[in-house]
């Protein structure tokens, strides 16, 4: 699996990101308030209450496993960074 060190990301959006997020990073604070995110979700999607319920189901994964890897096959092969 790839990995990212936190050390060599350099994400332009993650101070505004935080700074649109909640201080609890719980599922039920954070998922509600990331979609109002601009930079990153149009209105449409925001709205989209599909979108919304897959969004806080993924959220939910990483709470409780700390990641989304889920085996060789697994979706968290491809956006798990560290």
């Amino acid at each position: 699996m790839a990995t990212t060190p936190a050390t060599d990301l350099d994400d332009p959006l993650a101070a505004e990101l935080n700074a649109t997020l909640p201080a609890g990073r719980e599922a039920d604070a954070v998922v509600p308030a990331l979609p109002g995110f601009r930079p990153i979700f149009d209105q449409d999607l925001a709205e989209h209450a599909g979108f919304r319920k897959l969004l806080l189901q993924w959220y939910r994964i990483i709470e409780t496993n700390g990641t989304i890897d889920n085996g060789p096959a697994g979706p968290g092969n491809e956006i798990n960074h560290g």
